[in-house]
């Protein structure tokens, strides 16, 4: 099964919308104690190579300061390396920027929005070493890459997207290591991560900053890790598969203060936990099987 199919949360946080961009076959509703009316699916764009294809997570859509969203698929364009793109909410789509490999290539990562209007993402590979950049882009198109990785103990081939901090800098990660930019480009390595991550750090109400490794952690199955502005690193928690493994969303922070996300599978071989630490549900699930939509390869489909 493809590990990308699954349900991610959707949150805002510093005007970034975690959405998924995937038309999925089984959609999970939750009702928790409320009259729910009928949901409305649109498909506002069918991308087709030459603006773009194959958006994977964790592509974040950046909400800009005129509304619009903004964010990235990882290959096509004029270059099939991967665009930045811009789409209305009625469904209008300008590709913005075309990776070139020397730019960048393939931005699996989407963008997060900054304090200055602009937006930030990465590339997973491509730059002057081909292990990756960090770039940022207006909202006309200029894009600027701030940092190329060269491989060492600055890490190498970014997933996720970098976050804007309280003090301004953004924190990011890559397949090995935890780093700090400035909106300008200067480049700081925070030190090792338990494991690589494809989500984005969140920074919580206490100023550190959280995420989920997809591997690694003791038992190698991902762990649950915390990470300070000056690059120390905790680990919180390493998944065990009984209680899930392999998170590859976000973490959120809930009102009562913990963190919540979801493992890949586990518990009972499910291919949908969520978990948490500290909390309890009481609500009804609703599964709907959309028949009416198609996928390019099939996932699963519950009978």
């Amino acid at each position: 099964m493809d590990r990308g199919a699954r349900s991610r949360p959707l949150h805002k946080r510093n005007g970034s919308l975690n959405w998924s961009m995937a038309a999925a076959m089984l959609v999970a509703v939750l009702f928790l104690g409320a009259t729910v009316t009928a949901q409305t699916y649109t498909v506002l764009y069918s991308f087709d190579v030459t603006h773009g294809a194959n958006p994977t997570f964790s592509d974040l859509l950046a909400q800009g300061q005129d509304g619009s969203l903004y964010g990235t698929t990882t290959i096509g364009g004029a270059s099939n390396m991967g665009v930045v793109f811009k789409i209305t909410p009625s469904g209008s789509l300008t590709v913005l920027y075309s990776f070139d490999n020397t730019h960048g290539n393939q931005p699996r990562s989407g963008l997060t929005l900054g304090k200055d209007g602009s937006f930030f993402g990465t590339t997973e590979q491509g730059g002057s070493s081909n292990f990756g950049t960090i770039f940022k882009i207006t909202a006309s198109g200029s894009l600027t890459t701030l940092y190329n990785f060269a491989g060492g103990s600055d890490g190498i081939y970014p997933k996720a997207p970098p976050v804007q901090g309280t003090d301004g800098n953004f924190y990011g990660t890559t397949q090995t290591t935890a780093y700090k930019i400035t909106p300008a480009g200067k480049f700081t390595g925070l030190g090792n991560l338990p494991g690589f991550t494809f989500a984005p750090l969140i920074q919580g109400t206490d100023g550190n900053f959280y995420g989920a490794s997809y591997a690694g952690g003791s038992l190698n199955k991902g762990a649950v890790f915390k990470l300070t502005s000056a690059g120390k690193v905790t680990t919180l928690y390493n998944c065990d598969g009984t209680h899930g493994l392999n998170p590859v969303g976000p973490l959120v922070q809930g009102n009562d203060g913990n963190f919540y996300g979801d493992g890949h599978a586990g518990q009972g071989n499910g291919e949908v936990d969520i978990t948490a630490l500290e909390t309890s549900l009481v609500g009804t699930l609703q599964l709907i099987v959309r028949k009416d939509m198609h996928l390019l390869w099939p996932r699963a489909e519950t009978p």
